[in-house]
């Protein structure tokens, strides 16, 4: 998760952080990220979100 945040810390525009809690490949959860990262610029959706375009 560690190279997740420099990623989203460097970055200087809208991100979405998404395919998480994939069944077979992917352990980063979404809960860690919430806990972790704390930028307007991040959005994390939950299974099923969407977003309109502002």
């Amino acid at each position: 998760m560690i190279d997740i945040i420099k990623f989203v810390e460097e970055s200087k525009g809208q991100l979405i952080c998404n395919h998480l809690e994939a069944l077979n490949h992917c352990l980063t959860q979404r809960k860690d990220l919430k806990n972790n990262i704390f930028l307007d610029t991040l959005w994390i959706p939950e299974d099923g979100a969407k977003k309109e375009n502002t």
